[in-house]
């Protein structure tokens, strides 16, 4: 009779576990894919950028052209400029979620501290006195 208790037991937690590690995985997986798009998102910004800039370098390389955007090396300095601002974006949002998912946190733990404590009737008496 006790064997089989136990079995139960080990049977329920393990299928509470199972569903926990269930959820947990269907959470971190949208969390993934949410990043690779911001990811893929920013890298087409990114992309968009240096080519129009490549582009009226080209354009404004012409004499013919009333568009001018002086030296090659103000073009390589705009160049330059313009490759790290996918980095820079990204740190920031990541930054920016991270701290609203650490705000959220804290709101909760302020929820949790707001809840009203149980009555202690029908249960356990723990204490030996």
């Amino acid at each position: 009779m006790r064997r089989a208790s136990f079995s139960y037991r080990v049977d329920f937690f393990f299928t509470k576990f199972t569903d926990y590690i269930t959820l947990y995985q269907k959470t971190s997986y949208t969390e993934i894919v949410a990043s690779l798009w911001l990811s893929l998102r920013l890298q087409l910004l990114a992309a968009f950028i240096i080519s129009f800039i490549a582009l009226m370098a080209v354009v404004g390389s012409h004499d013919s052209l009333p568009i001018n955007f002086g030296t090659p090396g103000l073009v390589g300095l705009a160049l330059s400029h313009a490759a790290p601002i996918v980095s820079l974006l990204g740190s920031f949002l990541t930054s920016f979620t991270e701290t609203e998912k650490e705000m959220v946190s804290i709101e909760r733990a302020l929820q949790y501290m707001d809840i009203p404590q149980e009555e202690q009737d029908g249960c356990l008496n723990l204490n030996p006195d």
